[in-house]
């Protein structure tokens, strides 16, 4: 018998493009808070990162803040300060 594999379908690639833009969303939401020391454009990046900070308060978890914090450097904490996202819990930590 001649099985032939199948080329992946639709289906396969629509599920593939709904886990890996969310993905690719937040990894790049470092880089562009790294260059935000250099363009000064917090409010073009806070409108386009606006829901990344919404589910970090909402939550009211942690260990989201810390990454936000973490991997997006100073650039993420200015972008903060300047906007008032996420309370003073979070600023006052720094």
């Amino acid at each position: 018998m001649d099985e032939r594999r199948k080329k992946p379908g639709w289906a396969f690639w629509l599920i593939m493009a709904l886990v890996a833009l969310p993905v690719l969303y937040a990894l790049s939401f470092g880089p562009v808070c790294r260059g935000l020391r250099h363009s000064g454009e917090y409010q073009r990046a806070y409108a386009i990162y606006s829901p990344l900070f919404r589910v970090a308060e909402f939550t009211g978890w942690q260990w989201p803040v810390d990454l936000m914090r973490l991997y997006g450097g100073p650039g993420a904490v200015e972008l903060i300060e300047l906007h008032g996202v996420l309370g003073s819990r979070w600023i006052e930590e720094r």
